[in-house]
């Protein structure tokens, strides 16, 4: 493992007018890295840790950390679309299911 290379980080492709993200400032082009302190590495680790009452958020925006914190219901959304469901690419676990889809696909 290269530990040189950044982690993947969450592009944020959209933020819906009216909700909590956008009222606190999230916009199109920051990048979500952490919630709770918790490195996110994917759209369901993001949906996971974002539905507690409180939120602590990390993003990268205009070149900065900020760190963002919501007080919500559970289970509501945040408004926020990332560009990608898997922020650093297809990634393949090392369980080895015998039934694993991605590794039964032909390479490339």
């Amino acid at each position: 493992m290269n530990l040189e290379k950044k982690p993947p980080h969450g592009l944020i492709a959209s933020v819906d007018t009216g909700s909590l993200a956008h009222e606190a400032g999230l916009q199109m082009g920051d990048h979500v890295t952490h919630i709770n302190g918790l490195l996110i590495r994917d759209e369901i680790d993001f949906r996971f840790r974002t539905s507690d009452e409180l939120i602590r958020l990390t993003a990268v925006q205009d070149g900065q950390e900020q760190l963002f914190e919501f007080e919500k219901p559970a289970d509501e959304p945040l408004g926020i679309e990332f560009e990608l469901d898997a922020f650093g690419g297809t990634r393949i676990c090392n369980n080895g299911c015998f039934f694993c889809f991605l590794k039964g696909l032909p390479k490339g």
